[in-house]
């Protein structure tokens, strides 16, 4: 990726920022809305614009996205495997992909990069192939990254020329 426009959600978590480090040096511009509810404004990097916004609000990224934007890099998540409030991050993990999804569609972006988990496998095989059956998650981070799976795959079909990337 050279001269993109792109926005990381998630971007000041430990991967989110070093997605960042990478992007930053090639690209127009880089872009973190992350709520630092898990992440840290320090590892953000200097030349990205952050974002301190809550996804589950749907109108958040309206005012970070545009149909310039190129690429959507969607990080964010509750991502405690052992919880005590498992309805509640089932409900947060969703609701900011189902937002992300839409305000992409409304600002006709192309480009979603989705990172899933190897919790949606379970107990299976390490390393686990992509097309390794059952999914069966141990958790409910893992049956939330599985159920924003499905509502990528399904957003295939609500948006047209939308290309999206599971990782």
């Amino acid at each position: 990726m050279i001269g993109e426009q792109v926005v990381i959600t998630g971007g000041a978590g430990f991967i989110g920022s070093h997605l960042a480090e990478r992007l930053i040096a090639e690209n127009h511009s880089v872009s973190i809305v992350d709520d630092l509810s898990s992440g840290d404004r320090d590892w953000v990097p200097e030349d990205a614009a952050l974002f301190d916004r809550d996804l589950r609000n749907s109108e958040v990224l309206d005012n970070v996205l545009s149909p310039n934007v190129d690429y959507v890099f969607h990080l964010a998540a509750s991502k405690a495997v052992n919880t005590d409030h498992p309805r509640e991050q089932f409900e947060k993990n969703t609701e900011m992909m189902y937002n992300v999804l839409e305000a992409v569609s409304r600002h006709e972006i192309g480009n979603v990069v989705y990172t899933s988990s190897s919790t949606v496998y379970g107990e299976a095989p390490r390393p686990t192939p992509e097309d390794f059956a059952p999914l069966e998650p141990i958790s409910v981070y893992g049956a939330s990254k599985l159920a924003n799976e499905s509502l990528c795959s399904r957003s295939l079909r609500w948006s047209t020329g939308l290309s999206l990337s599971l990782c």
